[in-house]
């Protein structure tokens, strides 16, 4: 009677095991993002201070950012 048991349960864990094997291949690959193509302008505005504590003047930098 207690082999009948654990005959029940070494099949169980193998059914287990078995079915647990290779399922991950259905699953769908996610969509790649993908950049529309366009033509930013990006500013920087710096900020600085002397070392006797006046603000420095900096003028802004302005780049072109060109996506293709």
């Amino acid at each position: 009677m207690a082999l009948c048991g654990v005959l029940s349960a070494a099949i169980f864990c193998v059914a287990l095991a078995l079915t647990g094997c290779g399922g991950g291949s259905a699953a769908v690959p996610p969509t790649p993002v993908v950049t529309p193509a366009s033509t930013s302008t990006i500013t920087i505005s710096l900020a600085a201070t002397s070392s006797s504590g006046q603000p420095l003047q900096l003028q802004p930098i302005q780049l072109t950012l060109t996506v293709k």
